[in-house]
């Protein structure tokens, strides 16, 4: 229980008979700080999960740019110890996406890859004809293909993967949902011995710009 860890550390700082260095004062607020986002990204899963079931979630994809939103959820997520690489190919990359629900598949994929997966992740952004693939990989065993075919079911995944406790058992499942919300898909892989995400969204035309909007402004003026 995250909570629980929160609850112990805020303890230990307010006790007087602690007698703890400023040091150590730090490094209980720091792990306050981590137990309560899990425990806030456990609460995300479940009240996600609950909505779906009642066919209450809802996803508005709009023209978005994934390079910086993708940027700002592996600087939100990344934790000491691992490296986290991002590459976007030909950026900007536009797609029609829900920004919101886009960041809490990426948040998921990328927990999940920080608590099951190796110490090297990389995430890359790319777009093709008619779709944008973003991949979320990284150097870990990978998943027993015997519990392959239950990784995206609700409550499953953790028969294919060693559970962490406080985890819902509910991210993959939650992110291929939200995927489909948004008219894409999340599959995985196993690839040159890497752990493969690969969340494929509509791609779309990037909007004009600046001067096209002041030219097209302009010819409207003169007719």
């Amino acid at each position: 229980n995250h909570l629980t860890g929160v609850i112990g550390a805020i303890e230990m700082v307010g006790d007087d008979q602690a007698s703890l260095e400023p040091g150590e004062v730090e490094e209980f607020l720091e792990l306050a700080h981590q137990q309560a986002v899990e425990a806030g990204e456990v609460l995300d899963d479940l009240l996600i999960a609950s909505r779906t079931e009642r066919g209450a979630l809802d996803a508005l994809p709009e023209l978005v740019d994934l390079c910086p939103l993708t940027e700002t959820v592996i600087r939100r997520t990344s934790v000491e110890g691992h490296e986290i690489g991002f590459q976007c190919y030909g950026g900007p990359v536009w797609a029609m996406a829900d920004p919101l629900r886009y960041k809490q598949i990426l948040r998921n994929l990328l927990t999940n890859a920080l608590r099951y997966g190796g110490d090297n992740i990389r995430v890359s952004v790319e777009s093709f004809d008619h779709t944008v693939s973003v991949v979320v990989a990284d150097d870990g065993d990978g998943v027993d293909p015997e519990f392959e075919h239950a990784l995206f079911q609700a409550y499953r995944a953790g028969m294919a993967m060693a559970r962490v406790p406080g985890s819902s058992g509910l991210g993959l499942w939650i992110a291929r949902g939200l995927a489909h919300k948004m008219g894409g898909n999340l599959r995985y892989q196993r690839e040159a011995g890497l752990t493969v995400f690969e969340l494929i969204l509509p791609s779309a035309e990037a909007p004009p710009s600046d001067s096209a909007l002041a030219e097209l402004a302009a010819s409207s003026t003169l007719v």
